[in-house]
């Protein structure tokens, strides 16, 4: 059973709640027939004067008795609090089912810890308010209620102080999961917070202080090809171009103006000279950063061309190896991600997308060195009228390398083909994405709607998985599973594989939850990154990331069935490495050491006999939560 004593907020959350109850008390105005009619209203708050059963689960009915109650029972808020901070984050919440205004009869709020409660009557009071003006919350005093964990539940225990205290009491060998994160907000995707975990064992003591080691990053899965996506760049150069041209830049200096290399639906050229990006240190809007090149039609299907550089030889590419490219995108990733997604634009009015092959893009140096460029979606080739003819190509398109032997092999090239599949899977996903957020939203011209980086990419890496595409996205989320502390879900310019990994993962549970529906949902839509995840969902993003952090250990092991912390889509345990845990044998010890926000750290607290703990958590400075879980 846990519990949750000496709090030091319980103190200043009472005299906060007291101050603001008599001011309240003082009057309370309703207005009633216009500005004339005006009523002054003296409202007495509701009291709870006791809870009974003393201890209960999450899910269980309790009897609150008391005085003041509305007289409807569903207009009772039921308030739970595990830190009686004016955060509303902290806060767990139900509405009472039956009673009267001196009883109700509730559940336990989900995800319940245990700290207080108190009732909120938002009755519509007699004669009624302003117009347009919500009722008023009245809320009652704070009474101690104990919630206990059963085996598998999970509580959640979201607040903005630097520190929280609560206790665990066992009535056994009890053993529990602790995952801490911190939610702070910070522009720099490496930025680290110092998280603190104090245990204070009865007839022990506190332990000394184990220091574990910084933010880890882990190395690449073997197998995995290091990709580096220079399409991020490109749409970041692109967002920046089209933004001065909206606040009245020039637009380039050209005499001649970009056209379409194909356009119009009819006839198709068997051989194009395309405008390749070949320069990852230049800018996609300037001349020197492309490369022009020849290419030959080789497959022509009904929504897809596929062109391959005259300069590749058929020991790089066959031809038959390059129809099977552009069939499997025609009739396979093509459907399989408008029917996810959306539809991507027709800016030619030929109703394809082009896939071009070429040796350039093996040229291409890879920034950092130790990786491979493998393809882009060039948003450029979307603006033909707001850039230099010499950097557009004025259509839909695809650029990817050829799958060269020389570069490793022949099982390197039969791996690179599987693998440019899967690029042309994830990059359509950006494009579907870019033709909704900028060229349909934007009006063509402004990014204002365009995703946040990590939602972008982790919806690319869901692509490749409804394609069929696995192996690349479980590498990934390995790297992830290695350290998840060193990683951040919502980076904002750090995608390395491990933070993609954490994007995939996350998304992919949101899909379990939510059905496969809520990908094409979070395209579609006018908001970007946590917001956007708010608004498609209905739930806060702190309660999901938490139900995500409580899935990755949770799911599979058979301790709860509860769907929110099982994926349905993935077998978790069986075909991905184990999540790093933290082992304590109670009854040691203290830890501290950092993470990034929005990293979880996961600590196993492992009772060998029938003892009371306290855990004391701390954080340098931040947000830190905490999602706690009975094992046993």
């Amino acid at each position: 059973m846990m519990r949750r004593d000496n709090n030091p907020f319980r103190a200043i959350g009472a005299v906060r709640l007291g101050m603001a109850l008599a001011a309240f008390a003082v009057a309370a105005l309703i207005f009633t027939g216009g500005c004339e009619n005006k009523t002054e209203v003296v409202l007495d708050p509701p009291v709870v004067t006791s809870v009974t059963p003393e201890s209960a689960a999450a899910g269980d009915t309790i009897t609150i008795s008391g005085t003041g109650f509305s007289r409807i029972p569903s207009q009772n808020k039921i308030v739970v609090s595990a830190c009686n901070d004016p955060d509303a984050d902290c806060d767990r919440v139900s509405v009472g089912l039956t009673g009267s205004t001196t009883e109700l009869r509730a559940l336990v709020p989900d995800g319940s810890f245990s700290g207080n409660l108190r009732v909120e009557n938002r009755e519509l009071l007699l004669g009624g308010g302003p117009v347009g003006v919500p009722t008023p919350s009245v809320p009652s005093n704070w009474y101690p209620i104990d919630v206990f964990l059963n085996p598998g539940d999970v509580a959640k225990v979201f607040f903005s102080s630097e520190s929280y205290d609560y206790s665990i009491h066992t009535e056994g060998a009890d053993d529990y999961l602790l995952i801490l994160f911190n939610s702070a907000s910070t522009s720099d995707d490496n930025e680290t917070f110092l998280y603190s975990v104090g245990i204070d064992v009865e007839g022990f003591g506190v332990a000394e202080g184990e220091e574990e080691e910084s933010v880890e990053k882990v190395e690449a899965a073997p197998g995995l090809i290091k990709r580096y996506d220079i399409g991020v760049k490109m749409r970041r150069e692109a967002a920046e171009h089209l933004k001065r041209i909206s606040e009245g830049g020039a637009k380039p200096l050209e005499t001649e103006t970009a056209v379409s290399k194909i356009q119009g639906a009819g006839a198709v050229p068997l051989a194009v000279d395309f405008n390749v990006y070949s320069d990852p240190e230049g800018s996609n809007t300037e001349p020197s950063s492309y490369t022009v090149v020849t290419a030959d039609l080789k497959y022509e299907g009904t929504y897809t061309l596929l062109y391959v550089d005259q300069n590749t030889t058929p020991t790089q590419l066959s031809d038959a190896e390059a129809e099977e490219l552009g069939m499997i995108f025609d009739t396979s990733i093509h459907p399989t991600n408008r029917g996810a997604f959306g539809s991507e634009s027709d800016i030619n009015h030929d109703g394809k997308v082009a896939i071009l092959l070429s040796p350039v893009i093996n040229a291409m140096p890879c920034p950092g060195g130790d990786c491979i460029i493998l393809g882009f979606f060039n948003p450029i080739d979307l603006h033909p009228s707001h850039v230099s003819p010499a950097v557009t190509n004025g259509m839909e398109i695809f650029y990817t390398l050829v799958p060269d032997p020389s570069f490793g092999g022949a099982d390197w090239k039969e791996e690179s083909i599987e693998s440019i599949k899967s690029t042309l899977a994830h990059e359509f996903q950006h494009m579907i994405l870019y033709n909704y957020r900028v060229l349909i939203y934007g009006e063509g011209l402004i990014s204002l709607y365009m995703e946040e980086l990590w939602l972008n990419e982790g919806l690319s890496h869901i692509a490749e998985d409804l394609n069929g595409f696995y192996s690349d996205n479980i590498g990934r989320a390995n790297l992830f599973m290695g350290a998840p502390w060193g990683t951040k879900l919502t980076f904002r310019s750090d995608h390395s594989l491990e933070n993609r990994g954490a994007a995939y993962l996350f998304l992919r549970l949101l899909g379990d939850l939510y059905g496969e529906g809520i990908y094409r949902s979070l395209v579609q839509s006018h908001y970007a990154g946590t917001v956007n995840v708010e608004r498609v969902t209905g739930t806060s993003f702190l309660e999901l990331f938490g139900d995500w952090n409580a899935a990755l250990y949770l799911s599979g092991r058979g301790i709860t069935a509860d769907p929110r912390f099982n994926y349905s889509s993935i077998d978790l345990l069986g075909d991905f490495l184990p999540l790093n845990v933290t082992e304590i044998n109670l009854p040691v010890s203290s830890i501290g050491a950092w993470q990034l926000a929005m990293g979880p750290k996961f600590i196993r607290l492992n009772a060998s006999s029938q003892i009371s703990y306290d855990v004391t958590l701390g954080t340098s400075y931040g947000s830190l939560n905490a999602v706690i879980i009975r094992l046993n």
